[in-house]
């Protein structure tokens, strides 16, 4: 198992560099079971690969279809920088 890609588990390092969430987040997200995690001992955490890609896959939120961009940021303003605007 020398090539990276071959890991089945990584350690929290690894994903905070993957992922590109911070380690401290992580911890926390691991305390209240947000973020799939294998406990090897009390102080041992690693993550399957497959499962992270799993659960990022099921974060991910499809792009409204049908939409242009500028009515998409629209939306995201408030009303009032809207009028600022001109829109």
């Amino acid at each position: 198992m020398s090539d990276e890609n071959d890991k089945l588990l990584i350690d929290i390092r690894e994903l905070s560099a993957l992922t590109g969430i911070k380690v401290g987040t992580l911890y926390h997200w691991i305390s209240e079971m947000r973020v799939p995690h294998v406990r090897l001992s009390q102080r041992c955490v690693r993550f399957s690969l497959p499962a992270i890609r799993e659960w990022l896959a099921g974060l991910s939120q499809p792009a409204n279809e049908g939409e242009s961009t500028r009515h998409a940021l629209d939306r995201s303003r408030s009303p009032a920088r809207r009028v600022r605007e001109g829109r």
